[in-house]
C-alpha cells in the first residue's frame, strides 16, 4: 500500500485551490521561536508558479542575514529551508511573492511539542499554587503555541492559533507540565524555549497516531484497513465504493421493475460501515482523528523534542499491546516531522483508584517501563510519589515537569551529571527462603520515611504473594516472608494504589516491576502425583481473562492444543485452584474419559472452539481439599459446556435438577456468544465439582468449587471472582505417546 501517495492527495483536499497571496500556516507567527542549531522548513501557499523569497534578518551585526527562495508549485504550495541558526533574536522573517508578511519578535531555541491527554491537558492555573504560579509567569524568552480541539478523518493543512509571549495573561489555561518544564529548561540554558500544546483529555492513543505510525508496528492490519477505506482516493476505498456503487445500481434497476411491475420493492443494501467519514464531532477516539486536525499541521516544523503524558483511556487487563502503539505514535511522527531521531520523554502513570483489578494499572506501567527501555531515543519519568490516589488528575504538575527536564538536560544536553536515572529493577537471585533484587540507576537506596521499604511482595510456586520484609543492602534490596519458604516471584508496587517509599540517592522513586515466573503446573504435581502423566493443554487466570474475536474466543496464558493435536486423546484432566482474601487454598482436580478427540474443545467452551456439550460423562477420579466436595471415583457425571446464555428450566431432564434455580441441569438459549458456562457435575450427588461462567467479566467472572452454599448451586450470578486473590484453571489431556 502506498501511503505517502494517497495520504497526500489527501492533505491537498484541504489545502486552497489558487491562494490569491502569499501565506503562512498558523505556526509561523509574531513571536514564534524557530529550532536553534537545526535547519528549520518554511513552508506555505502562492500562486502556482510564483517565485517565493524567505529572509531573516539577523539581530547582531556580525551574523549574516539567510534568504531562499523558491516556486510554488502547480498546487500553490511552497516550501524552503533555513539554515541552522544559533540561538537569540528578536530576528525579523520576512516572505515575499506578489505580497509581503513580515513576522517580528522571532526568536530561535529550543522547540518542544507537548501532546497527550488530560494530565497534559491540566492547566497551569489549577496545578499546586496555580494563582501564584500564574502570577510570577513573567518570561519574554518563553512562547506559547496552543493547538485548538479539533478532529478530522483527513490530513488539516492549518490550525487557527497563533505564538503567545509568556506572561501572567497567557500562561494560566496553558499546559502546566508543558510549561513548567519549559520554565525549568529556559532558566537553565538561558535560551528562547517555544512551547506547543496539543492535547484533548480522555482520549486514547490511536486518534493521535498516524497510518505511516500504524504501518510500522506488526498487527496493526485492521486498523489500516480502516483507515484506507475511509481516505478519499485510497485503493481500497475506491474497491469498496466500486463495489458498493454496483449493488445499489443492481437494486436501483431490480426496483425500478418491481415498481413497473406492481410488485413489492425491496429495502436498499446497506451502506459499508468502513466507507462512512471518520467522525467529525463528538469525544474523539477513532483512529488518526486527532492526528490529522492537530499532529500533522504542525509537521515538518522543526523540533527539538516531544513531552508525552497519555496511557489513562488505554489501560485494560493486557496492556502489552500499549508497546507497540507508543512505538506507531513515534514512529510515525519522526517520519512526519523528518527527525528519525525525535525523542519522546513520557510519564509513567500516577497511582489511582480506577476501580476493578487493581493489577491492570502496573501491567500498564510494566508496559511503559519495556517501552523505555526498548526505545534508546525515549526516557521515562516517574511519579507514584507525586500522585493521588483519589483523584486522577494529581495537582503537584512542578514535579512532572521538573523532572521532565532534568531527563531532558541529561539525555538531550549532555548534562551527564543531572543524576535522573531513575531506580529500576536490574536482576534478582533466589537465596534460600529469600529473594535478592539488585537495582540499576542508582548509586544507593534508602526510604522516604526512614522506615523499611515497603509494597514488596513475595511468592512460592502456589503464586500466592505475600508481603515481604526488606533490607537494603546498597544497591540491593534482601527480601523474606515467613510464610514462603521456596520463592519463585518478587513484586514491588503492583497495585494501582502503590505509593511506595523506596528511593535512589537523589530521592527519586523507584516504579514497580515483577520477575521471576511460576512453574507451568504450579502445586498440581505435588498436590496430585497421579496428574503427573497428563499434558498441560491450556493454563488461564480467569481473574484476568480477555476476551477477543468479538467475544467470540479467549486469551490463555498457555495454549497448546495445536502443538499436541493428532495424538490419541486418553483421559481428560481439570484442575481450579482458587485463593480466597484470607489465604486460604482450595483446589480440585478431577479426570475423565474424553468427551470429545477435539483438543479444541476441551478448554474453555468459547463460540470460537466449537464446544457444545450437555452430555453424561464417565469414570471420574476427583481429588479435592474441598469440604463437601465427593472425592474418589464417581461412575457418571455430566457437563454444562456452552458459550450462550442458559435458563433454568432442566430440558436435558438431568435426574435430580430443579426446574427453579441454576444448577446442574441448565438449559441453553443456543451457540451464539453469552453469558458462558464452563461446569461439571456429580449429578448423582446432586454436587457441582467445579464451575466456571461468565467468564467475560475477569474478576467478576462466577467460579467455584464445590456447588455454592447460598444461592444458585452452580454459582451462576455470584461475581465470585471478586472475593478471590488468585485463581488458575489448567487443562491437561493424557495423551497416546507421539510416533
Amino acid at each position: 500500500m502506498n501511503w505517502k501517495c494517497w495520504l497526500a492527495a489527501g492533505i491537498a483536499l484541504t489545502a486552497p485551490l489558487a491562494p490569491a497571496e502569499v501565506r503562512l500556516p498558523a505556526l509561523f507567527s509574531d513571536h514564534m521561536v524557530l529550532q536553534r542549531e537545526r535547519p528549520c522548513p518554511v513552508w506555505g501557499w502562492a500562486d502556482p508558479g510564483e517565485t517565493v523569497t524567505v529572509t531573516v534578518k539577523m539581530s547582531k551585526p556580525d551574523q549574516a542575514d539567510a534568504t531562499v527562495s523558491t516556486v510554488a508549485d502547480e498546487a500553490g504550495q511552497w516550501r524552503v529551508t533555513l539554515p541552522a541558526m544559533a540561538a537569540g533574536g528578536p530576528l525579523t522573517l520576512t516572505v515575499e511573492g506578489g505580497n509581503r508578511l513580515e513576522l517580528s519578535d522571532v526568536l530561535v531555541g529550543e522547540v518542544w511539542l507537548c501532546s497527550g491527554q488530560s494530565n497534559m491537558e491540566w492547566r497551569t492555573v489549577a496545578s499546586v499554587d496555580g494563582n501564584a504560579e500564574v502570577a510570577a509567569a513573567d518570561h519574554p524568552q518563553i512562547r506559547l503555541f496552543k493547538v485548538p480541539y479539533k478532529m478530522s478523518g483527513t490530513p488539516f493543512d492549518d490550525v487557527e492559533s497563533a505564538w503567545e509571549v509568556c506572561s501572567p495573561e497567557t500562561v494560566g489555561p496553558f499546559s502546566a507540565v508543558g510549561y513548567f518544564f519549559g520554565r525549568d529548561l529556559q532558566k537553565e540554558l538561558q535560551v528562547p524555549v517555544g512551547l506547543i500544546s496539543s492535547h484533548w483529555g480522555g482520549t486514547g492513543i490511536d486518534p493521535w497516531t498516524s497510518p505511516e505510525g500504524f504501518a510500522m508496528v506488526d498487527g496493526n492490519a485492521d486498523i489500516l484497513d480502516l483507515i484506507a477505506a475511509k481516505t478519499p482516493g485510497s485503493p481500497r476505498q475506491r474497491e469498496l465504493l466500486t463495489r458498493t456503487l454496483a449493488e445499489q445500481a443492481a437494486w436501483l434497476e431490480k426496483n425500478r421493475k418491481a415498481l413497473a411491475d406492481g410488485m413489492m420493492p425491496e429495502p436498499p443494501p446497506a451502506y459499508p460501515e468502513e466507507l462512512k467519514p471518520f467522525q467529525q464531532e463528538g469525544h474523539p477516539w477513532q483512529p488518526t482523528v486527532l492526528y490529522n486536525a492537530m499532529i500533522r499541521p504542525l509537521a515538518p516544523f522543526a523540533l527539538r523534542g516531544v513531552l508525552w503524558y497519555q496511557g489513562e483511556a488505554n489501560i485494560r487487563p493486557d496492556n502489552a499491546y500499549y508497546r507497540g502503539r507508543m512505538a506507531s505514535l513515534i514512529g510515525g511522527w519522526r517520519k512526519v516531522f523528518e527527525n528519525a531521531d525525535l525523542p519522546i520523554y513520557f510519564v509513567q502513570l500516577a497511582p489511582y483508584n480506577y476501580g476493578g483489578s487493581p493489577y491492570n494499572l502496573p501491567d500498564m506501567w510494566e508496559t511503559q517501563q519495556e517501552f523505555a527501555d526498548a526505545e534508546p531515543r525515549a526516557h521515562m519519568v516517574v511519579i507514584n510519589d507525586v500522585g493521588n490516589v483519589n483523584d486522577i488528575h494529581p495537582t503537584d504538575k512542578q514535579t512532572v515537569g521538573f523532572r521532565l527536564f532534568k531527563q531532558a538536560m541529561q539525555y538531550e544536553y549532555g548534562q551527564k551529571d543531572a543524576g535522573y536515572d531513575f531506580p529500576r529493577y536490574d536482576s534478582h537471585r533466589i537465596d534460600g527462603d529469600r529473594v535478592i533484587v539488585s537495582f540499576r540507576g542508582a548509586k544507593s537506596l534508602r526510604t522516604a520515611d526512614g522506615k523499611a521499604p515497603d509494597w514488596f511482595e513475595i511468592a512460592g510456586k502456589n503464586g500466592l504473594f505475600y508481603p515481604a520484609e526488606a533490607v537494603i543492602d546498597g544497591t540491593d534490596i534482601v527480601l523474606s516472608a515467613p510464610e514462603v519458604n521456596a520463592p519463585v516471584m518478587v513484586r514491588f508496587a503492583w497495585s494501582m494504589l502503590a505509593e511506595p517509599n523506596l528511593r535512589d540517592e537523589e530521592g527519586l522513586p523507584c516504579g514497580a516491576f515483577r520477575a521471576g515466573s511460576l512453574p507451568e503446573r504450579g502445586e498440581l504435581d505435588d498436590l496430585v502425583p497421579e496428574a503427573k502423566q497428563f499434558e498441560l493443554v491450556y493454563k488461564l487466570n480467569p481473574l484476568d481473562s480477555v476476551m477477543m474475536d468479538g467475544n467470540r474466543a479467549i486469551r490463555y496464558e498457555l495454549d497448546r492444543h495445536a502443538a499436541l493435536a493428532g495424538r490419541q486423546l486418553k483421559r481428560v484432566g481439570y484442575f481450579v485452584q482458587l485463593v480466597d482474601e484470607a489465604g486460604t487454598m482450595r483446589y480440585l482436580w478431577v479426570s475423565l474419559k474424553p468427551f470429545t478427540d477435539d483438543l479444541a474443545k476441551i478448554g474453555v467452551p468459547t463460540a470460537a472452539s466449537g464446544a457444545f456439550f450437555q452430555t453424561f460423562v464417565e469414570d471420574l477420579q476427583v481429588a479435592s481439599n474441598v469440604p463437601g466436595v465427593p472425592a474418589g471415583a464417581i461412575a457418571r457425571g455430566n457437563i454444562e459446556f456452552w458459550p450462550a446464555n442458559y435458563g433454568m428450566p432442566n430440558a436435558a431432564k438431568v435426574p435430580g435438577a430443579s426446574n427453579e434455580s441454576y444448577d446442574f441441569g441448565d438449559e441453553s438459549s443456543g451457540s451464539a456468544p453469552g453469558y458462558g458456562s464452563m461446569q461439571l457435575h456429580d449429578y448423582q450427588a446432586g454436587k457441582t465439582l467445579f464451575a466456571y461462567n461468565n467468564w467475560g467479566a475477569g474478576i467478576g467472572c462466577d467460579i467455584g468449587i464445590g456447588s455454592r452454599p447460598e444461592g444458585h448451586p452452580d454459582w451462576t450470578f455470584s461475581g465470585s471472582g471478586k472475593t478471590l486473590k488468585l485463581a488458575s484453571i489448567l487443562v491437561l489431556a493424557e495423551l497416546e505417546p507421539a510416533e
